[in-house]
């Protein structure tokens, strides 16, 4: 469990704490073609292998960059002003599943184990995301 924690800090830092208002408008008006959206997925992917410390981490950290910008482009295509909010929340429940399947397959389970969302530790988390600052924003 503790490295589905790592991954979700990773998403929160790279998501929200550093990345500049100015990226996500250049995104927004650039879509695909922002230099910006490519060097905030490469992020998350630098960030997974800090927090994670393990060199053979190194194929489910490129998964996390990959998912991590098949998700974005599609929201980036997809939303308009009037749809914001809701492809905003479509986006971050993608990243939190995606985050999820790679913490599954990266650990070796073999079937789907829903009972660390059960756990104190986890709720606890989950708490202290929704009352600080990236979820905030």
């Amino acid at each position: 469990m503790i490295l589905f924690i790592k991954l979700l800090l990773v998403h929160m830092v790279g998501d929200f704490l550093l990345q500049p208002t100015s990226w996500v408008l250049a995104k927004e008006e650039r879509k695909w073609k922002a230099y910006q959206l490519y060097v905030h997925i490469i992020l998350h992917g630098v960030l997974a292998m800090v927090l994670v410390w393990d060199w053979n981490f190194w194929p489910w950290a490129l998964l996390i960059v990959f998912s991590h910008g098949i998700i974005d482009i599609t929201k980036l295509i997809l939303q308009n002003d009037r749809t914001k909010r809701y492809y905003f929340f479509a986006d971050q429940l993608a990243h939190f599943v995606s985050l999820y399947l790679i913490y599954f397959w990266y650990v070796g389970y073999t079937r789907i184990d829903i009972s660390l969302f059960s756990e104190d530790r986890f709720l606890l988390l989950v708490l202290i995301v929704f009352l600080t600052f990236p979820s905030s924003v």
